[in-house]
C-alpha cells in the first residue's frame, strides 16, 4: 500500500488485507467461540517525525464480523468451520484473542477453552519476507493491553456460525 508523505513523497508499506480463522472440529450445533480483534489501520498519510506508519489501535471485532463469512472447511483440509473476511482498510498490525470451546470437552459437559481461561492470543503483521505475513502466538502470561480494551464477541451456531455453503 502507498501512503502519502508530508514532503510530497510516498511511503510503501505492506498491510494485512484479510483474516481467515479455521475452527477445527467445529459444528454449528455445538460451537462456542469468543473473538476479540484489535488492529492498526494503515494511516492515509505519514509525517517524517510524527506518527509513522504504525496507525492507531482500533477495536475491529464487530466491523470484521459484520463483513466476514462462515463456511465449511473443505473435506480435503479437515473438518470444521472457517471464518474469513477482508478489512475495510489494510492493517499495519492486528491482535486477536480467540476463546474456542473444545467440541470434545463440551460433549463431556466440561467448560474447557483451548488455550486456557484467556484463550489463544496472536499478533499479526505483514512481512515482505513471508507471503502470509508474520503470525506470533502470545504466551498466556504476555500482557495484551490492546486486546483487553477490545470488545469480546461471543458466537455460537444459533446465529452467526452457520455455514453459507454446503459440506
Amino acid at each position: 500500500m502507498r501512503i502519502a508523505g508530508t514532503a510530497g513523497d510516498t511511503v510503501t508499506q505492506d498491510g494485512i488485507a484479510a483474516l481467515t480463522l479455521d475452527l477445527p472440529g467445529a459444528d454449528p450445533d455445538s460451537v462456542q467461540v469468543e473473538l476479540a480483534l484489535s488492529g492498526n489501520p494503515t494511516p492515509t498519510s505519514v509525517r517524517i517525525f510524527g506518527e509513522g506508519t504504525r496507525g492507531t489501535p482500533t477495536d475491529l471485532g464487530a466491523t470484521w464480523l459484520g463483513g466476514s463469512r462462515c463456511t465449511w472447511i473443505p473435506a480435503g483440509e479437515g473438518q470444521g468451520l472457517r471464518l474469513s473476511g477482508a478489512f475495510a482498510r489494510p492493517l499495519a498490525r492486528a491482535s486477536l484473542r480467540l476463546r474456542y470451546h473444545s467440541p470434545v470437552a463440551l460433549l463431556a459437559g466440561l467448560e474447557n477453552v483451548i488455550g486456557g481461561p484467556r484463550g489463544l492470543a496472536y499478533t499479526l503483521g505483514p512481512s515482505g519476507l513471508l507471503t502470509d505475513g508474520e503470525v506470533i502466538e502470545l504466551r498466556a502470561d504476555d500482557p495484551t493491553p490492546e486486546l483487553d480494551r477490545a470488545t469480546p464477541h461471543r458466537m455460537d451456531g444459533t446465529e452467526y456460525l452457520q455455514p453459507k455453503d454446503s459440506a
